[in-house]
């Protein structure tokens, strides 16, 4: 009975953790909005630090599990929609951090198979042809 209170204490602090990751992300995101800055340069010095914020949250300490939560949270609100999203920019940026720093995409799994590798083409190419002969998109 002691471990899994114990356990569950574990549970409840990275969940709190996350939480608090992604608030204080939404209020750092606020420093790249437009509309409440309106000088461009210094939104792009809110999106650097907070870029810099989760990134040394999170990927630099090799979580990644919290880096995904945290994207995920604060992707459902609208900053930036007519610039792409924010926190695309700001996730994008971590992972080319991340590639940078480490070599490799956080979570990837280095896979020599051959047929992993077809695999992957052929779903490339699906999605490719499927672009090209089943675009519902604007005419």
């Amino acid at each position: 009975m002691f471990e899994t209170r114990s356990r569950n204490t574990l549970n409840d602090k990275g969940a709190i953790k996350i939480t608090l990751l992604s608030l204080t992300a939404l209020l750092l995101g606020h420093l790249m909005l437009t509309t409440i800055i309106p000088n461009v340069i210094l939104n792009f010095i809110g999106l650097m630090i907070l870029v810099a914020f989760i990134y040394l949250n999170t990927l630099k300490k090799k979580d990644i599990f919290s880096f995904i939560m945290v994207i995920y949270f604060c992707s459902t609100f609208p900053y930036l929609s007519s610039k792409g999203g924010g926190f695309n920019m700001v996730s994008l940026v971590c992972i080319l951090l991340y590639l940078i720093s480490y070599g490799r995409i956080p979570g990837e799994k280095r896979n020599s198979d051959k047929w992993f590798k077809y695999f992957v083409i052929i779903l490339i190419s699906s999605s490719i042809l499927g672009w090209i002969f089943n675009y519902t998109g604007a005419d």
